[in-house]
């Protein structure tokens, strides 16, 4: 996993699903006698007929499904999120508790058992409820079970991971009956690695610096034995600002303000083991105070997974490096960490929705994303970023190290020119990132969007 400001997320899925080889048998015919509506999402973009392996029905094999739930009022979910958010609106700022939401939007009884009677109808069984306003009916099953419920046909294809992955051959179906208090469905597709509960985590990576010579600040060094680049010399790059220079640079010192009375939460995956320790002592390095006693909490999963697909060490030096900027800004803030149990939708979700359940914070720091197009629970978050809305909680998303996603900067990971999610979704705010250029007195001079730009040394080394 290289060091970058954005982690990829993993396709979603609902866990163990164990993939076998298309069998002979026929599967269950997706037509039924009652009304049926597309459920979203479904089917993925990457299950195309050109990247179907065999033309044979997949009959075999178990399927780990979470149905998410859409509650008794999601079109007044959204509507209110929109008025307690906009200025001049009746309802602006007045938000909601947890309890509150769940009495208003949350699913019924009634629709909860729906679901479950039709899931357990089709032959799957229920292995869990979580009856939030953001919650889901997880269920199992084979193949053949999945495929009445759903009302499709499995095929294998080659997936987004480059391994062979089954799919549905086309959007899965609920009922009528039920469709409307269904926001999305995870699980019917295998393009991640099977989940492996109760894996350890492995130790951080080896540390990196910047080699000298190196400069304290914008242009402090230059660098006068090396060739010219567009006619001057051109600076040494930066040792790394500290956290004083970019409090200066953005005029947080000058405001007077120290996050006194907020509560910023940061969701990654996995949890580095030294998070705290490092963060106090980086603090302690560049100047500043470490985290106070009860300063900073972690929230933690019974148990991590998929360690070793998700490349869990990969993600610990850039959360480390999110909790000392956040404490490096807001000094005085509290600062909750939640891990995702692993890189996967459902457990990254899950950590998002823990926090609108809880209302643990009311600012929301995350920094990993994936191509749109490669999102099949997007409503699934979306609604979670609502209940945040009517919280008073916002959420931050950053927009991703290429930014627009180009198969040319960002190869093996997407096949087209687009943004990433939950960076696109309407309900969060995107944050990309810039090159800042601090003057000697922690005064900010200019800055500029990320970019990908080499300059070549001609052959004689002069130029």
């Amino acid at each position: 996993m290289p060091l970058v400001t954005t982690r990829l997320r993993a396709v979603a899925t609902a866990g163990t699903a164990a993939l076998l080889c298309a069998g002979a048998i026929a599967a269950a015919s997706p037509s039924q006698a009652s009304p049926r509506s597309a459920i979203p999402n479904t089917h993925p973009a990457w299950a195309s007929s050109a990247k179907q392996v065999s033309s044979q029905t997949v009959t075999t094999g178990t399927v780990n499904a979470r149905v998410y739930l859409a509650g008794q009022d999601p079109a007044g979910l959204a509507a209110y999120a929109t008025a307690v958010s906009t200025p001049g609106n009746a309802s602006y700022g007045q938000y909601l508790t947890p309890a509150e939401v769940q009495q208003r939007f949350g699913p019924t009884s009634g629709q909860i058992d729906a679901i479950k009677s039709w899931l357990t109808g089709a032959g799957l069984t229920v292995t869990g409820v979580v009856d939030k306003a953001d919650g889901y009916v997880s269920v199992t099953g084979s193949v053949s079970d999945a495929a009445r419920a759903f009302s499709v046909t499995f095929h294998n294809y080659r997936g987004p991971d480059k391994r062979t992955d089954r799919a549905p051959a086309q959007a899965a179906t609920a009922p009528d009956t039920v469709s409307k208090a269904i926001v999305a469905v995870t699980g019917l597709d295998t393009a991640t690695h099977q989940m492996r509960p109760g894996d350890t985590l492995p130790p951080p990576p080896s540390n990196y610096w910047t080699a000298g010579p190196c400069s304290q600040y914008y242009a402090q060094k230059i660098a006068l034995n090396e060739p010219t680049a567009y006619g001057i010399h051109q600076p040494w790059t930066n040792c790394g600002y500290t956290p004083a220079q970019v409090r200066g640079a953005y005029g947080v010192t000058a405001s007077g303000m120290t996050g006194k009375g907020q509560t910023v939460a940061i969701v990654d995956a996995y949890a580095s083991p030294s998070i705290l320790s490092d963060a106090n002592k980086f603090s302690t390095t560049v100047g500043d105070l470490p985290f106070a006693s009860g300063q900073f909490h972690q929230y933690l999963p019974s148990s991590f997974n998929r360690t070793d697909v998700c490349g869990a060490s990969g993600w610990y030096p850039e959360e480390t490096l999110d909790v000392e900027s956040v404490h490096g800004q807001a000094p005085d803030a509290s600062v909750n960490f939640v891990a995702g149990a692993s890189c996967d939708d459902n457990d990254l979700l899950a950590a998002e929705a823990f926090i609108v359940n809880a209302h643990i914070a009311s600012i929301v720091s995350n920094s990993y994303g994936s191509p749109s197009d490669l999102e099949s629970i997007a409503s699934a978050y979306d609604q979670v970023f609502e209940i945040g809305a009517t919280e008073g909680i916002g959420f931050f998303f950053s927009s991703g190290d290429s930014g627009y996603e180009s198969p040319d900067e960002n190869p093996g990971v997407s096949d087209q020119i687009q943004t990433d999610y939950p960076a696109e979704s309407p309900w969060v705010t995107t944050v990309g990132g810039t090159s800042l250029a601090i003057g000697p007195a922690r005064n900010y001079e200019f800055e500029i969007s990320w970019g990908t730009m080499n300059d070549q040394l001609a052959a004689t080394g002069k130029s």
